[in-house]
């Protein structure tokens, strides 16, 4: 495998993390209308979601996509500017009030969605 194909696949994977991420928030937010917000904070209280206290969700912010500290700033266009070939100092350069931090944790976030996890089930009932 050629230095270029694993990058390639590298953006593919976070490109695709980035739709997820924006999957999950959209659906958050659909909820949030139907029925609430209440609802939505409970669904966020009950997603596993520790270290991120940088990734915020708020159905008035960016249809409550995943953003950075509250700010119009989504989790994916940071991913998508990684992707792109950007690094941190290059993104803090075109985004000055962003941080370090608010890029790693948007990276983790990504890994974090991406992970797999298998998980019992209950037994159907015969």
């Amino acid at each position: 495998m050629t230095v270029n194909t694993i990058a390639e696949n590298v953006v593919r994977f976070i490109v695709n993390i980035i739709a997820l991420s924006d999957c999950i928030s959209y659906h958050i937010s659909y909820v949030a209308e139907l029925e609430g917000s209440n609802v939505a904070t409970a669904i966020l209280e009950e997603i596993p979601m520790t270290g991120f206290d940088r990734i915020t969700f708020d159905p008035n912010v960016m249809s409550g996509r995943a953003c950075i500290r509250g700010m119009r700033v989504t989790v994916s266009l940071i991913l998508g500017l990684v992707a792109e070939g950007m690094n941190t100092r290059e993104i803090i350069e075109a985004y000055p009030y962003l941080e370090p931090e608010d890029v790693r944790q948007s990276l983790q976030y990504a890994a974090w969605l991406a992970d797999e996890s298998v998980l019992p089930t209950e037994a159907a009932a015969t």
